[in-house]
């Protein structure tokens, strides 16, 4: 016997964003809470505990195919006065600046030796690709002088 809907939202189109924002706002294993739970994002109790609520304030600001959802303030969490609607390139230009870690020169393959760096027989080769050409840059008895002759060839050919 089937569970009667607590509202009537269930088959709106707005529902499955609803859930994805709930899910990844409060579900420790959705790929996405580290960037939105982890880090304070919530939704507004008015939305979190009514779907309804959160569908009728789409419909009135502006919702409509081809449009995203977006937080003005990418700090604070969904509600009412922190959210509208833009296209997706626009929500992209507006995220977290990249906090990559700049490119280490030392880091490493799967097979645990440097980036530009391959094992031959007893040796290790540098080497890099320019313009899909390789450019060879020696053989080795150490990894660490095969690795220092990449990142000398990278620099020079920069």
């Amino acid at each position: 016997m089937s569970r009667p809907l607590k509202h009537g939202f269930r088959y709106h189109p707005l529902y499955g964003r609803w859930c994805d924002i709930k899910k990844r706002c409060y579900n420790q294993n959705c790929k996405a809470y580290k960037n939105y739970g982890g880090r304070g994002i919530t939704m507004c109790d008015a939305w979190l505990n009514d779907a309804g609520a959160f569908i009728r304030w789409c419909e009135l600001n502006g919702f409509k195919d081809g449009l995203t959802i977006d937080r003005i303030d990418n700090d604070k969490g969904y509600s009412p006065e922190n959210c509208r609607f833009v296209t997706f390139s626009e929500n992209s230009k507006h995220r977290r600046p990249n906090r990559r870690r700049p490119k280490n020169p030392y880091s490493f393959k799967k097979s645990g030796l440097p980036i530009g760096v391959q094992r031959s027989g007893n040796k290790f080769m540098a080497m890099a690709s320019f313009n899909n050409k390789y450019k060879y840059f020696g053989s080795y008895e150490t990894v660490e002088d095969a690795n220092r002759a990449y990142q000398n060839g990278i620099s020079a050919n920069n």
